[in-house]
């Protein structure tokens, strides 16, 4: 009974020496760890990767950037250019059709004065044909001209070309045009009639020039 008792003395000392010295190992290797981790050679091989991938992180994200920031300055360039170039369009047709007009009332006038002048027959026929290439020359173009109108200007400045400048002109070229001879009075009052009308027309059409104008540098 006591030999039992003495080994298992000797059993229980041994599996508690085993415990410290498994202790003093694991805290033997953890020091030894943290020393190898906390070398400088072990730190560069350690950074080093990380650094690397840290740099291609920084790079990819800025070439990202830099490459939405020029998508974005093309976009924005394509419609500074867009907005210039309906500007320059907005100001052609504004021209175009102010011309187009005031040269047909020109030539209306000059018709008038030469037959209120008593004009030789020649001179009659030079006015007369010019007036009537005047008059050519807006019929030609006259769809396209309503459907510019509208488009740079609006409806509303349709309406008054179509429906107030275009038959005033229409009225005159029919008392000149024929064979019963119109007081010369009468085609001087329907000429300054539509002098009258072309005022506010070509004042509205250049005012929405300006708003145009306006809306297009707002929008930049």
């Amino acid at each position: 009974m006591e030999n039992e008792g003495t080994v298992d003395a000797l059993v229980s000392d041994e599996v508690i020496r085993e415990k410290v010295r498994n202790a003093i190992r694991s805290q033997r290797d953890g020091r030894w760890l943290g020393q190898v981790l906390s070398a400088p050679l072990v730190a560069v091989l350690v950074a080093a990767p990380i650094g690397a991938w840290l740099q291609h992180r920084y790079d990819e994200m800025r070439l990202r950037t830099e490459n939405q920031l020029i998508r974005q300055r093309a976009a924005e360039d394509r419609e500074s250019s867009r907005q210039e170039a309906e500007m320059t369009t907005t100001i052609e047709v504004f021209e175009k059709i102010s011309q187009l007009l005031d040269r047909r009332l020109w030539h209306t006038r000059r018709l008038i004065w030469a037959s209120e002048r008593g004009a030789t027959a020649e001179q009659l026929l030079e006015r007369r044909i010019a007036y009537e290439e005047a008059v050519d020359e807006w019929n030609v173009n006259l769809n396209r001209n309503l459907a510019l109108v509208e488009r740079y200007f609006g409806q509303d400045a349709r309406h008054d070309l179509e429906f107030e400048v275009a038959p005033a002109f229409q009225r005159i070229h029919a008392a000149l045009a024929t064979e019963r001879k119109t007081p010369i009075a009468e085609l001087k009052k329907q000429a300054e009639a539509i002098n009258e009308l072309l005022h506010p027309f070509n004042r509205k059409l250049l005012s929405k020039t300006q708003e145009r104008r306006t809306a297009l540098s707002q929008a930049q």
